[in-house]
C-alpha cells in the first residue's frame, strides 16, 4: 500500500506584545514570509552586552573602511565614467537627459 503524504508542520512561534516594531516582507511567487523585529528589546538586550557591542563597533568599522573608503569610492566612479564613456556620447546624454 501506497505512503499517505504528509504535510509539511508548520513551526508555531509563542506570540509577544511588541509595541514598537519593524515590519520586513519578503514575497515571492507563491510565498510570503513576514518578520516582525522587536528594537526596543534588541536595543535593550544590546546595551546589556558589552562585548556584543563591541563586535558590531568592529563590524561596522570595518566595513565602513573596506567599502567607503575614498579610494574604493574613487573606483567605483571612475569605472562608472569609463562605461558612459564607453556608451558614447549620445546614449550618455540620453541617460543624463532621461529621454
Amino acid at each position: 500500500m501506497a505512503k499517505q503524504p504528509t504535510q509539511a508542520r508548520v513551526k508555531r512561534r509563542e506570540k509577544k506584545n511588541i509595541t514598537n516594531g519593524v515590519a520586513h516582507v519578503n514575497s515571492s511567487f507563491n510565498n510570503t514570509k513576514i518578520t516582525i523585529t522587536d528594537v526596543h528589546a534588541a536595543l535593550a538586550d544590546l546595551l546589556d552586552n558589552v562585548a556584543a557591542r563591541e563586535e558590531l563597533g568592529q563590524r561596522g568599522r570595518s566595513r565602513a573602511q573596506s567599502e567607503f573608503s575614498w579610494q574604493v569610492c574613487a573606483q567605483r566612479l571612475t569605472a562608472y565614467y569609463q562605461s558612459v564613456i564607453s556608451l558614447g556620447a549620445h546614449t550618455a546624454d540620453r541617460l543624463e537627459t532621461g529621454a
